[in-house]
C-alpha cells in the first residue's frame, strides 16, 4: 500500500509492545457510548477508494481483547456509508456479542440487501485470528480463518465491481458502559495487475 501512497487513518489506535510471532501490534480502542473506532486505509489525506475489481484478497491478523458488548468487522465497506456497521454494500468478517453463538460470521451485502452467515469458528478474547477474504475481484468470495476455509464460492449479494470501497478494521461498543479494544498485527490488501510486456 505504501508504494501507492496509501497509509492508515486511525481513531484511537496506539502501538503496544510486540511479542513472539507478533512483533508489531496496534491496539484499536473505543470508549463506551457505542462509538466506532476504525483503522482505514487512506490516500492523500482523504478516505481512500478502491473498487472490488481492484482487490484479489484481504488478510488481517487480529486479537480481540474484550468480548462484552462489542461488534468487530474486517473487510470492504462502501464509502457512502456513515457508519461501518450500516454500510449498504460490503464484504466482511463480522462478530457481535451474543449473536450466532459467539462465532465469527461473514457478510456479503449489495444495495442494502445482505446475507450474514455464522461460521463454526468460535471467537475468544486474547486469541489471535488470521482472517482472509479471497476472490474479491471475481465476485465468487472465499472466507478463511487461520488458513482454513469456512466458506467458499459465495456469490449471493456481492456488490458491483465498480462501487468505491474503503478497507476497514473496526470495533464498536454496543452499550454506554463498556470500553472495548482489539489488537492488529497484520493488514494486507493484495491486487494483481496484468498488462502488456515489451
Amino acid at each position: 500500500m505504501g508504494e501507492l501512497n496509501w497509509s492508515k487513518s486511525v481513531n484511537a489506535v496506539a502501538a503496544v509492545a510486540g511479542e513472539a510471532n507478533h512483533p508489531g501490534i496496534l491496539r484499536n480502542s473505543t470508549a463506551a457510548n457505542t462509538n466506532v473506532s476504525a483503522l482505514r486505509m487512506i490516500n492523500n489525506n482523504n478516505i481512500g477508494t478502491i473498487t472490488r475489481g481492484d482487490v484479489d484478497s484481504m488478510t488481517a491478523i487480529v486479537r480481540p481483547r474484550t468480548m462484552t458488548a462489542v461488534k468487530l468487522m474486517f473487510g470492504l465497506i462502501d464509502n457512502a456509508s456513515g457508519s461501518d456497521t450500516s454500510a449498504s454494500d460490503m464484504i466482511a468478517f463480522v462478530f457481535s456479542t451474543g449473536v450466532d453463538n459467539d462465532d465469527w460470521s461473514y457478510i456479503t451485502k449489495s444495495g442494502g440487501t445482505g446475507t450474514t452467515t455464522a461460521t463454526t469458528t468460535d471467537i475468544a478474547a486474547d486469541t489471535w485470528y488470521k482472517l482472509e477474504i479471497r476472490g474479491i475481484s471475481t465476485g465468487s468470495i472465499d472466507f478463511y480463518i487461520n488458513d482454513v476455509a469456512v466458506a467458499t464460492g459465495i456469490t449471493s449479494n456481492i456488490p458491483s465491481s465498480s462501487i468505491a470501497f474503503t478497507p476497514v478494521l473496526s470495533i464498536q461498543s454496543t452499550n454506554s458502559t463498556t470500553n472495548t479494544n482489539f489488537d492488529i498485527d497484520y493488514f494486507r490488501i493484495r491486487s494483481i495487475r496484468y498488462g502488456a510486456r515489451f
